[in-house]
């Protein structure tokens, strides 16, 4: 699924926020509070897979400091990228969500949530919809007690066992890849 957001500073991308590849970070935090775009939705948080499995949907305030300085807890993270905004907090919805306008813009949304038990969920939806009511899904439906907006607009997944595949092929920010068995990590011992 697609994921994450990037930003074009002069003339190449960068992820926006937090990214962590193989316990290394790769870019720092995004800590602005206010600004234009979905990831600026406050709370924005965290989408993170520990180095024992777990998996983590989080605030950004969980894990870095007023100040943005991250917590020593996030060296437990093997993955990690920053997106927004929070679409279930605590299993609770934000107050945004409870009382959404009727005109509250409507794309394809992708996210993802982990429940009590730890589970976690990728979701795509299949048509148009707003954030609150793709929040709404995240925590009756799947059970979210915490669940991240990851992509919205270019939002595409790519499942063949379920017959889902691009059906066009315009570039992702990012791409988030789930497998049945843990990866070794390709990366060089010199980086």
């Amino acid at each position: 699924a697609s994921s994450g957001i990037f930003d074009d500073i002069e003339g190449r991308y960068r992820p926006k926020g937090l990214v962590v590849v193989d316990g290394r970070i790769e870019q720092a935090p995004d800590c602005v509070n206010e600004a234009f775009g979905n990831f600026y939705l406050q709370p924005n948080g965290f989408f993170a897979v520990k180095a024992n499995g777990d998996v983590v949907v989080a605030q950004r305030s969980a894990y870095v400091s007023p100040k943005c300085e991250l917590r020593s807890s996030v060296k437990a993270f093997r993955f990690a990228l920053q997106s927004g905004p929070m679409l279930v907090v605590n299993d609770r919805l934000p107050r945004r969500f409870l009382a959404e306008k009727k005109d509250a813009p409507l794309y394809v949304r992708s996210g993802v949530g982990v429940g009590k038990d730890g589970v976690f969920s990728f979701a795509l939806s299949l048509s148009e919809v707003s954030l609150g009511r793709f929040a709404r899904f995240f925590k009756d439906r799947v059970g979210a007690v915490n669940a991240l907006y990851l992509d919205g607009r270019i939002s595409r997944a790519y499942a063949p066992q379920s017959n889902w595949s691009l059906d066009d092929v315009r570039p992702f920010g990012g791409v988030l890849a789930v497998f049945a068995k843990p990866l070794k990590s390709k990366r060089a011992p010199s980086e």
